[in-house]
């Protein structure tokens, strides 16, 4: 299968690549080159700017894909922009969203079927420095601007929960672990306090298994755990001795 990811140098984008590529697919990058990232062999990374509609149509001609996956889009006008280019030149797209997609959370519960931010998917803020308050609504964007692009039946939205693991910068996960390797007194969560990590690896083999599936048609999953954590439960963890690299915590 030939498979395109917008982005891939990054945290989620770069263990996708991984993952693909390490079941036998034929993988394209295509991002600026900024992050000098390590590719596995074999994968082709182009060189190019999403924002330039010249660098996208440039890639198309890469093409054909058998799937394209973005995870690299934020700006509604943007993907938008990409999404009808490269509709012509891949019979399905997958786009990683985010559970801060629906109106309701974390204030409570939320399923596939529940309510999200109103969104254009024309929309460009003009800035490109991170806003939580806009990260929700402008990844709704995102999701409008595919699914205009391709329509209903080649695309599937992943909206997963907050990603910890490999490769991670935003410092969640690894300031945890390097303060614990301090040791000494931490202040810490409230015990009660709910979490619901989804592992990067789990993420990319569950998306690599969809698309693999052929799973798609205006196809949503929400991913977390069934039964949320707490900080009861995770803070402990982040002083337990690590688990060789493939192993999961039972």
């Amino acid at each position: 299968m030939r498979v395109l990811v917008l982005g891939g140098s990054w945290f989620v984008g770069r263990v996708v690549v991984e993952e693909a590529a390490g079941r036998g697919h034929d993988v394209t990058v295509f991002n600026r080159g900024v992050t000098a990232a390590r590719l596995p062999a074999g994968v082709r990374r182009v060189v190019g700017d999403r924002e330039s509609a010249a660098d996208v149509r440039s890639l198309a001609r890469s093409g054909p894909w058998d799937v394209v996956v973005d995870v690299s889009g934020n700006v509604p006008a943007v993907v938008g922009q990409s999404a009808r280019v490269l509709a012509d030149v891949a019979e399905r797209s997958a786009f990683i969203s985010t559970i801060s997609a629906y109106r309701e959370w974390p204030h409570a519960p939320v399923d596939e079927d529940s309510p999200l931010w109103d969104a254009d998917p024309d929309h460009d803020p003009g800035t490109r420095r991170w806003d939580p308050d806009a990260y929700g609504p402008l990844k709704v964007g995102c999701e409008i601007a595919w699914h205009e692009a391709v329509g209903p039946q080649r695309l599937l939205v992943l909206r997963p929960h907050v990603v910890l693991g490999r490769y991670e910068y935003v410092g969640r996960l690894p300031w945890w672990l390097k303060r614990m390797r301090r040791g000494g007194q931490v202040l810490a969560p409230a015990p009660d306090r709910a979490v619901q990590p989804v592992d990067v690896r789990d993420l990319a083999q569950f998306l690599l298994d969809r698309i693999e599936q052929g799973d798609g048609g205006s196809s949503t999953s929400r991913l977390g755990r069934r039964r949320p954590l707490t900080a009861r439960c995770c803070t402990p963890a982040c002083r337990s001795p690590p688990h060789p690299p493939n192993a999961r915590p039972s």
